[in-house]
């Protein structure tokens, strides 16, 4: 009774004490003014030639290349040859990364002769490789995506193996023990329990694979945002350039949302 006396005593001595609400709000609104006071800064910089409108050009200027790319057909050749050579190869490299995990984190006979293999080549940079798939698939876009289908791979198939592997082996003995199917193993014990590790594969492998595609396009892509990127630099276009850039983060945020909503929704015990 005294402590609980004391105690609003005390409240009652300081008023004036105030609390934040917990809102997520004010953390945005932050964000968006400190945004766009540093773009009002930069126009009127730009405008008034206190910085280079060569190499800096308004916001205003990149806005209305951005909107001219929209209005006409030509985001189509700009946007669609990106985001095909990054489907087509995210796709088919994280499919077989995640069948393969599961199978090479399942067997410890496969694991012990895989995983030596893949810690050779993981660690190369995938884009190291795209002379030799140019050599061997020859020109156009198919070694292109098979460079990206890579870099897709090796995050995927490693984060798949480790959460396969952390599974608790008294699930599969108890299994053994059952004599429960292999194929009934797989379906109620190996991608449940292995599901958190997929999830963070997933977007290590999408992270992977969009940078390799930019670093593609840069390189010997004759389309794309990364052919744009490098044509604007290349011909001192630089609204070209930072429009370019900025659609790159703008693909990168839109997929990272989507991504961190499948795994709130996936994984909705961790949230």
């Amino acid at each position: 009774m005294e402590l609980t006396r004391l105690k609003k005593r005390s409240t009652a001595s300081n008023p004036t004490r105030l609390t934040l609400p917990n809102n997520g709000m004010i953390g945005w609104l932050l964000i968006a003014a400190v945004v766009i006071g540093f773009l009002l800064v930069w126009e009127h910089a730009s405008q008034t030639r206190m910085i280079s409108r060569l190499f800096y050009p308004p916001p205003s200027v990149i806005a209305q290349t951005l909107s001219k790319w929209f209005t006409t057909t030509e985001w189509q050749e700009i946007l669609l040859p990106t985001l095909r050579r990054l489907a087509g190869g995210f796709v088919f490299g994280m499919l077989i990364g995640y069948v393969g995990g599961l199978f090479i984190g399942y067997s410890a006979t496969l694991y012990r002769y895989a995983d030596p293999i893949l810690s050779f080549i993981h660690p190369m940079p995938k884009i190291a490789l795209l002379p030799l798939a140019l050599v061997v698939f020859g020109l156009g876009d198919t070694p292109h995506r098979i460079v990206i289908g890579l870099a897709a791979f090796f995050p995927m198939v490693i984060n798949t193996t480790a959460g396969v592997r952390a599974i608790n082996p008294n699930y599969f003995a108890i299994g053994k023990v059952y004599h429960v199917r292999p194929l009934t193993v797989f379906r109620r014990v190996l991608i449940p329990g292995s599901l958190p590790s997929v999830v963070s594969g997933l977007r290590l492998s999408f992270n992977s694979s969009f940078v390799i595609t930019i670093a593609i396009e840069l390189n010997s892509a004759r389309d794309g945002l990364g052919h744009v990127v490098w044509l604007a630099w290349e011909t001192m276009r630089t609204e070209y350039l930072f429009a370019g850039v900025f659609l790159i983060a703008l693909i990168g945020v839109i997929a990272t949302s989507i991504l961190r909503y499948l795994h709130r929704s996936i994984l909705r015990w961790q949230t």
